[in-house]
């Protein structure tokens, strides 16, 4: 049970994933407040001629653009140190495998010989 329970977790966070960035990637656009423009993503019906039609106020423009925002830049920083480390690792395998042989090779699990009486 425990395993199939972690077996379809694990397909909903991939499946919310995937998700997440289609609607990133696929229903990114802007709103124009006064002459600033917040850029924002999320998923909405393109009007007639490509228009939007919907609105937002211009605290929720923000709101969804900082959520949007801070997990791209969460994730991709999480991905950018797990590759690093990957290579890190890689890179510094063989310099520790070589130390601990060095500093393990001639050491013995038994005890010293004593003189018999």
């Amino acid at each position: 049970m425990n395993k199939t329970v972690r077996n379809i977790a694990g397909y909903l966070f991939i499946a919310l994933y995937m998700c997440y960035t289609a609607s990133t990637t696929l229903f990114v656009h802007t709103h124009n407040y006064n002459g600033q423009f917040v850029v924002h993503s999320h998923p909405f019906v393109m009007g007639e001629g490509g228009a939007l039609n919907h609105s937002h106020t211009l605290s929720q423009s923000l709101f969804i653009h900082f959520i949007s925002s801070s997990l791209f830049v969460g994730t991709s920083a999480a991905m950018a140190l797990a590759a690093l480390f990957v290579l890190l690792a890689k890179q510094y395998y063989c310099r520790v495998q070589t130390y601990i042989k060095r500093h393990t090779m001639y050491q013995s699990l038994r005890a010293p010989p004593t003189p018999l009486a």
